[in-house]
């Protein structure tokens, strides 16, 4: 598995230690597979800012969406199937005409799209509400700190 927009060793994230409370979200969705197309079920785990893995705090900036095969990924000694950082998340859309299936939602990663579909229409749009929200925390967070370098003429 190569994590997608990362900008830290992959080798360092081990979600397997993140406590509740540097759990945004998580919950079943379906995915669809990279090169089969294939749809799975998936546990998703949003993480917060600021988490630690392996001793190493993250910067503030990135979020990681997790996908496991089992909702007792905390216990079962299962790595991620997918570890993606949120950091370069270019956008978070519905897309149920696009696969045409229902409650689905697309994120795009630095140009890598992932496709998810959700139970329900009001999993959906949590999904999508949360994921938009990282998403505005780190524009906001990186506006801050290009608002810090000193202009050049």
């Amino acid at each position: 598995m190569e994590p997608t927009g990362h900008s830290v060793d992959p080798t360092e994230i081990d979600p397997s230690g993140l406590s509740a409370e540097e759990i945004e979200k998580e919950g079943w969705l379906y995915k669809e597979s990279r090169f089969w197309k294939v749809w799975r079920k998936r546990w998703c785990v949003l993480t917060k800012k600021n988490i630690t893995f392996g001793g190493k705090t993250m910067p503030a900036s990135h979020s990681w969406l997790f996908t496991f095969d089992s909702e007792n990924w905390q216990t079962d000694g299962k790595p991620p199937t997918e570890k993606i950082c949120l950091g370069l998340c270019r956008t978070v859309k519905s897309i149920e005409d696009e696969v045409n299936k229902d409650y689905a939602f697309k994120i795009d990663v630095d140009g890598t799209p992932f496709r998810f579909q959700a139970e329900s229409f009001e999993a959906k749009e949590h999904w999508i509400g949360s994921l938009g929200r990282a998403m505005i925390k780190k524009t906001v967070m990186l506006d801050k700190q290009m608002d810090n370098l000193p202009d050049f003429l």
